[in-house]
């Protein structure tokens, strides 16, 4: 007869984020965005074989940032000089042209729309609005005042 393991060690709980947590992970990611890109652009090293994101995950790991509260990453933004909202609309960014970057490595002849994945929604995303077909104008003959040709 075959016992069932038990599992429950290794099943996640269940959690519900709120929404200031929600946009606490975002606005950490934008910073690590924003981080990596200037870590890539300083990095001097010789990069022959190395996995550079490792090396700047491995400090990225180690700041502290990680402790920091929502409002405490709000600040150090206006500090820098910038809006939560740039942020996030630049990491919403980011990761679009990654995915068709990707996309286009893969070999996909039509890029497909980024799957939209809870950690990176926009924070407002306009609709789109289809165009309306305009209705196609008739020749209308002027009304000339011709008693040889009255229009009745």
């Amino acid at each position: 007869m075959a016992t069932r393991q038990d599992n429950t060690a290794n099943t996640p709980t269940i959690k519900f984020v709120s929404r200031k947590d929600n946009e606490l992970i975002r606005l950490k990611d934008c910073f690590r965005i924003m981080a990596w890109k200037q870590f890539k652009s300083d990095y001097q090293g010789d990069l022959t074989g190395l996995d550079l994101y490792a090396v700047f995950n491995e400090q990225w790991l180690k700041h502290e940032i990680h402790s920091k509260s929502y409002d405490e990453l709000v600040t150090l933004c206006e500090e820098l000089g910038y809006e939560p909202g740039y942020l996030l609309k630049r990491r919403n960014r980011y990761y679009e042209l990654r995915d068709q970057a990707r996309a286009i490595a893969e070999g996909h002849e039509q890029l497909q729309q980024p799957q939209q994945q809870a950690y990176y929604q926009p924070v407002y995303q306009q609709p789109v609005y289809q165009p309306v077909p305009q209705p196609q104008q008739r020749d209308v003959k002027k009304f000339e005042d011709d008693e040889d040709n009255p229009p009745f």
